[in-house]
This record gives C-alpha cells, sequence and structure tokens, in this order.
C-alpha cells in the first residue's frame, strides 16, 4: 500500500464520551457528535436509515431522533430518492446541510448541485470510508431466507452489543425472537455481492472529494491499546476548513488522539478489492438456486469451519 502521499496528513482516532451513544453506533459515534453540532444550530442532516421494507434508503433529518435512525452500518446500497433534490432546496433556503454518503454519492451530490447552479456554501459533506456496495437484491434475499416466511422488524448489519466491534455478525429480529448469524457477513466479504462497477472505483485515493472521512479504525490496538476496548473506535480525516471547523464544534464530546496517517491507512482508502474468479459462477448460481443453496456453497466460512472441524476431532483423540 503506497502512503508516500500521506506523510503529512494526521489520522483522528475518536470515541463519544457518552456510551450509549457509542454503543448505538457500529464505529465511536463521531457521526453523532459532528450532526448534533448541526442539529444544534437549526440545520439539517443528510444519511442513510432501513424504510419499512428494510430497504437502505437517504433521508432527511431536522431532529435528532430521525437523525438517530441514520447510526449504524447499512452493508448495501442506499437509494438517494428524492435527496439530492431536497438538499438542494434546503440550500437555497440559506439551511445548514451535512450530508453524508459514499464517496461517490457525495460526488453525486456536488455534481448535481453544480448542474443545478445551487449555492453550496453551507454544505458540508461526510464520506463513509466504503468497502464496496452488494446488490441490494441479494440483501433481500437473505432477509426473506432468514425469516422463512414471517417478518423480519429489524436488521443490525454488525451487532456490536452481542459480539463487540470487532465481529462481524448480523441480527435479525423476527416477532418476538432474534436471529444472529455471520452468513451475511460472509457472503459480502466474499466480495461475489459487490457491484462490478466497485471493482473499478475511482474515489479509493488518499485526495478525498468530502469535507470529512470517516469509519472504523481498524489496527488502532497496535497503536494504542488503551484507547481499544472493543466498543468502537471511528476513523476520521479532515479536508477542508469547513470540515476542522465542525470538528472543532464537536470535539467536546469526544475522546482524540492523533496519528501520522502513514501509521493507519487501511485499503479501503487507496485499494480497489480485486473482483473474485468465483464472481461469475456465483451469479449463474444465483439463478438457478434456491438461496439456501447459495448460502451452503457462498455463505460457509470454510476456514472457520475447518478449525472447528480440526478442534473437534482432536477433542476424540
Amino acid at each position: 500500500m503506497d502512503s508516500s502521499n500521506c506523510a503529512d496528513k494526521t489520522a483522528f482516532a475518536v470515541k463519544h464520551r457518552s456510551e450509549s451513544v457509542r454503543m448505538a453506533s457500529r464505529s465511536g459515534g463521531v457521526f453523532t457528535a459532528l450532526s448534533d453540532v448541526i442539529l444544534n444550530q437549526g440545520g439539517i442532516v443528510y444519511g442513510v436509515r432501513l424504510d419499512e421494507d428494510l430497504e437502505a434508503v437517504h433521508a432527511r433529518a431536522d431532529t435528532k431522533e430521525i437523525r438517530d435512525t441514520f447510526r449504524g452500518s447499512k452493508y448495501v446500497q442506499s437509494r438517494i430518492g428524492s435527496a439530492y433534490a431536497d438538499c438542494e432546496e434546503d440550500l437555497r433556503d440559506g439551511k445548514t446541510v451535512l450530508f453524508s454518503g459514499t464517496p461517490c454519492q457525495i460526488d453525486g451530490l456536488k455534481n448535481y448541485l453544480k448542474a443545478k447552479g445551487a449555492p453550496t456554501e453551507r454544505l458540508i459533506t461526510i464520506e463513509i470510508l466504503c468497502h464496496g456496495v452488494p446488490s441490494p437484491r441479494v440483501v433481500r434475499d437473505y432477509i426473506e431466507y432468514v425469516g422463512k416466511g414471517e417478518k423480519v422488524s429489524s436488521v443490525e448489519f454488525r451487532d456490536k452489543v452481542k459480539f463487540g466491534w470487532k465481529d462481524h455478525a448480523e441480527t435479525l429480529r423476527i416477532g418476538e425472537k432474534e436471529v444472529s448469524s455471520r452468513q451475511l457477513a460472509v457472503l459480502f466479504l466474499g466480495h461475489n455481492t459487490t457491484r462490478s462497477s466497485c471493482f473499478h472505483c475511482p474515489y479509493k485515493r488518499v485526495e478525498r472529494y468530502a469535507d470529512i472521512t470517516i469509519g472504523d479504525f481498524w489496527g488502532i490496538e497496535e497503536l494504542d491499546k488503551k484507547f481499544d476496548d472493543n466498543k468502537g473506535v471511528s476513523l476520521l480525516l479532515l479536508h477542508s476548513e469547513m470540515g476542522k471547523h465542525l470538528f472543532e464544534q464537536a470535539v467536546s464530546d469526544l475522546d482524540v488522539e492523533e496519528f501520522p496517517l502513514s501509521n493507519s491507512m487501511q485499503p479501503v482508502l487507496c485499494e480497489n478489492y480485486k473482483e473474485p474468479g468465483s464472481r461469475a459462477q456465483f451469479w449463474k448460481d444465483y439463478e438457478t438456486m434456491p438461496f439456501s443453496g447459495i448460502v451452503r456453497k457462498y455463505g460457509v466460512d470454510r476456514v472457520q469451519a475447518a478449525k472447528r472441524m480440526v478442534k473437534k476431532l482432536l477433542g476424540r483423540v
């Protein structure tokens, strides 16, 4: 990984001082602190929530209660819907707007506003470090597969409360019961479900398009073990004076440590994942197999399964 062009850049490790806020977030809760500043000043926040059909959609928040629905990771492509047009209207009304999304969505917003001739002096953008987005079809089919004909009322794509920040397990609520699994995570991390365009993403570079970049600070335990309690640490990068000013206003709610970005680099900052050789066969199978067959063939963590089998066999010796 080439980190030569980030030698003079700073990475911030961030944790919200409220443990309840941090546990309701997937990382360190920095998005809540930043958006609190905007909302307290009468501004508007845009983010992603799950709608009544458990599909990821961009939405507008003018209260903290609505903003709270944006917390948490959604490992699926979101629908922009009218968010760009609504953002334009807010900016024309003189409101301060904080808009969060993937790097491509942020670039799309900026191009939209430029084409419309909209004012952008009061726009602040936050991009989420993006691994790549899977097809909404796969996530929708997975939810139906787990529900087995019953209504799934909620999805936690990364259940930090049950499994800790560093694990990657999802929990679905079906009626009064909860079902936890790592099957969707394994499908996601196998990259077969990822959009083909994400393997050629032009936004994976140290030079960013947003005012602020946030994500998980993976590897924080190597830099400061005391700062890592497996309850979540956010990585934050600042790219503009507007971003710096917003962070300065939010910092009273945060515990912060600084590191050279060259010591804190992550693949999703500057490298595209390679398209797996199994992807074409995966989609051929997807058109012919029931989802249970897809899970058996592609959703089983074979390495961990092999380790469990070895332990079981050794236990019998």
